[in-house]
């Protein structure tokens, strides 16, 4: 995992790989890389204590325990958010099985949302959260080639 300085880059390679116009709203990127693969989780929507998550990878091994502690910390200890949301395409089944894994409850439906395909809303409450304990108070993602944050 590491914080990109300048985030741009790969908010352009999220909103490319998935259709999406996200780097016109405020946003934080985070970004890992495990052997081959690569992924970028983008952080936006801040509103009242829900943050809305969007994540691109090359591969499906981008959910790692360090990679989701960052996000959670983010969210849920740098942020002080009280819910995060994440949206994924009904079809996309390996995405839904690595949100659910990693702790997220599905919550609804939005029909047809997404180029007319229907959208799964899952949810997690940061009491729900598994990916902070005690180390959370201390913890701070590590900057450099293999750690990090970047926000725009």
């Amino acid at each position: 995992m590491w914080l990109p300085p300048d985030s741009e880059p790969f908010i352009r390679w999220v909103d490319y790989q998935l259709g999406s116009e996200l780097e016109h709203l405020p946003h934080i990127v985070l970004a890992t890389r495990r052997n081959d693969e690569f992924a970028a989780a983008v952080l936006h929507s801040f509103v009242s204590d829900d943050i809305e998550l969007t994540v691109a990878s090359t591969g499906p091994g981008w959910a790692s325990r360090r990679f989701l502690h960052a996000i959670a910390y983010t969210v849920f200890v740098t942020n002080k958010a009280k819910r995060l949301t994440a949206y994924v395409a009904a079809s996309n089944e390996p995405s839904e099985r690595a949100l659910v894994k990693a702790g997220f409850k599905r919550e609804g439906t939005k029909r047809r949302a997404m180029n007319g395909e229907d959208v799964h809303l899952y949810g997690m409450l940061r009491e729900e959260c598994r990916w902070l304990d005690d180390r959370s108070a201390s913890f701070s993602p590590p900057l450099g080639s293999e750690s990090g944050l970047g926000a725009a």
